[in-house]
């Protein structure tokens, strides 16, 4: 039988939050013909910051519907389902809001002393500005708890954990720029709100484009303020510079008068380091 649960959060309700996963963030803009949106999230980055908020440290992704959702009107639902061990679904209603690196850190990178960054950071073991995490790090969205509700979830089927996904990690560590790529992906909602690129860049685009279902931003360049789009820049100028290298030694191999066994082997291999210059080009 579901019951209203609280706030406050009990201490056993949060000891079985922490032992749970996963968990959903559903959103919705005032519309009524816009989408309502679900998030799966992953809950080793839920924290409770007293009897009445809760909080999760979100990271960059293709789609940015909650942080816009909030922008627009604040409401918001989180929900943790037992996949594990005896069935269970609670729900968390409330009014988010969105912290940014901003509002946790200076320009020169020193926390920022005030109440609510100091118990962010605890929370989340920020010490400082060169935290690894922070490179992925879109915002922390924060839950003002309304109301907790539980509920039976006997028709939810069991599942088995097995490992935490590395993919996302890999792909911020090797990503040249988190805030361009937040700023190009991230500026509108499907529904075409505001999104949270616009906050970061701190200006509206000047194109946007759909393309595959979402809108996509373009910036003027010379409105590019972040470090890594300079960094992006440079990167992909060399990498067509080594191509056109390469793509030299393998006319000079071709015709060069080295034996055939020698000369196949150079071409083979100056051809690998070639192709994969041009993969990098595509890629960027």
């Amino acid at each position: 039988m579901g019951k209203v649960v609280g706030p406050p959060i009990s201490e056993q309700a949060m000891k079985w939050v922490q032992k749970q996963k996963l968990f959903f963030v559903s959103t919705a803009p005032l519309s009524a013909s816009g989408r309502v949106n679900v998030s799966p999230k992953t809950a080793k980055e839920f924290r409770f910051l007293d009897e009445k908020t809760v909080c999760y440290f979100e990271y960059a992704g293709s789609g940015a519907e909650t942080a816009a959702h909030i922008m627009q009107n604040g409401r918001c639902t989180f929900m943790f389902v037992a996949l594990e061990g005896m069935p269970k679904i609670m729900r968390f209603y409330g009014k988010g809001r969105i912290v940014l690196k901003s509002d946790i850190f200076t320009m020169e990178g020193e926390l920022k002393s005030h109440g609510e960054v100091e118990t962010l950071c605890k929370a989340f073991d920020l010490v400082n500005s060169k935290d690894e995490r922070l490179r992925g790090m879109r915002s922390i969205i924060i839950l003002d708890v309304e109301r907790v509700a539980d509920s039976c979830g006997y028709s939810i089927p069991k599942f088995e954990y097995v490992k935490d996904r590395n993919t996302l990690k890999e792909y911020i560590d090797n990503c040249q720029s988190m805030d361009d790529y937040i700023c190009e992906k991230n500026s509108f909602s499907i529904d075409g709100l505001k999104g949270i690129g616009q906050v970061l860049r701190g200006s509206t685009p000047t194109k946007r484009i759909p393309e595959k279902g979402y809108y996509f931003a373009e910036y003027e360049k010379k409105d590019c303020k972040s470090k890594g789009a300079k960094q992006s820049n440079s990167t992909l100028i060399r990498y067509k510079y080594i191509a056109q290298k390469l793509l030299v030694q393998l006319q000079i191999a071709y015709a060069s008068g080295l034996n055939g066994r020698i000369r196949d082997l150079v071409f083979f291999l100056t051809g690998v380091l070639f192709i994969k210059s041009i993969k990098r080009i595509i890629n960027f």
